[in-house]
């Protein structure tokens, strides 16, 4: 008996330290319109080029700046906002896809060249060579838009050249994937430093599966018209073994079926190596 009562005090410890750890781990964030996320920066670049680099906590596919000026940001401070998903056909979510994702301004190998964002500057005064600007900046440029002001830490004819550049940026040409996704984080307290995070997942290349029925022996009838090969069933798998399921884009099981003639309909799958086996013959 004092075995089974052992037993059932380790269970119980064993439960309650099981709670402890599931209650103590951070939820995965789901980001999604309307909800709440939490969010923290670090500092991105140095010198005259660092900023603000926020991302979710919990989900490190999320990347962003600052949305205003002038609000000072604690690196590792995690804040708590409400989330708020903008339409990839705004101006914002266009020009953002463009310079951060399409020009590879906010991560890639250009980002903190200043001379990048020197000569993106340059049609817009002679001054442009002494501005300490790189991409990356121009990036939160177009998040903050019209902050873009001495008060917000630019100097005057700073502030002028960036927004004479942003002035005159073009998003009607600019046509965003689904695969993109732009979100604004409204913190709970106005001291606090709101911000846009975003990102891209493109869409894997796709190809058409279809297959062609044939009689494997020619056969001779006095009426061809009751001779078909309609009506044949095949599942398309990913494995030769023939036991998962092949998805079209759509997220659907792939299924082909074949006409009087043989032909089936056609699938759109990602690129790969697939499998077909006749169900219904």
């Amino acid at each position: 008996m004092k075995h089974i009562k052992n037993t059932r005090v380790i269970c119980l410890i064993f439960t309650l330290m099981f709670a402890y750890i599931y209650a103590t781990m951070p939820a995965f964030a789901e980001v999604e319109d309307g909800g709440k996320v939490s969010y923290t920066a670090s500092h991105a670049g140095s010198g005259a080029g660092t900023i603000a680099k926020f991302k979710i906590v919990g989900d490190s596919s999320y990347t962003g700046c600052c949305a205003k000026q002038g609000i000072n940001v604690t690196v590792g401070e995690t804040l708590s906002g409400t989330v708020t998903r903008l339409s990839n056909s705004t101006t914002r979510a266009k020009l953002i896809y463009k310079y951060a994702i399409e020009k590879d301004w906010w991560d890639g190998p250009d980002s903190t060249d200043e001379e990048v964002g020197q000569q993106a500057l340059k049609p817009y005064g002679s001054n442009y060579k002494y501005v300490s600007i790189t991409p990356r900046r121009l990036v939160e440029a177009i998040a903050q838009t019209s902050a873009i002001t001495s008060t917000g830490g630019w100097p005057d004819w700073e502030a002028k050249l960036v927004t004479d550049w942003y002035d005159d940026l073009d998003a009607s040409g600019i046509t965003v994937p689904d695969g993109f996704e732009l979100f604004e984080l409204d913190p709970s307290k106005s001291a606090e430093q709101p911000a846009y995070v975003w990102k891209y997942t493109p869409k894997p290349p796709t190809g058409y599966v279809s297959l062609i029925k044939k009689s494997e022996n020619k056969i001779t009838v006095n009426d061809e018209s009751k001779y078909s090969l309609a009506g044949a069933v095949y599942y398309v798998y990913t494995d030769s073994a023939c036991t998962t399921r092949a998805k079209d884009v759509n997220g659907s099981a792939v299924t082909l079926t074949t006409k009087a003639d043989g032909s089936t309909n056609v699938a759109e799958i990602s690129l790969g190596t697939y499998y077909a086996k006749e169900q219904t013959p």
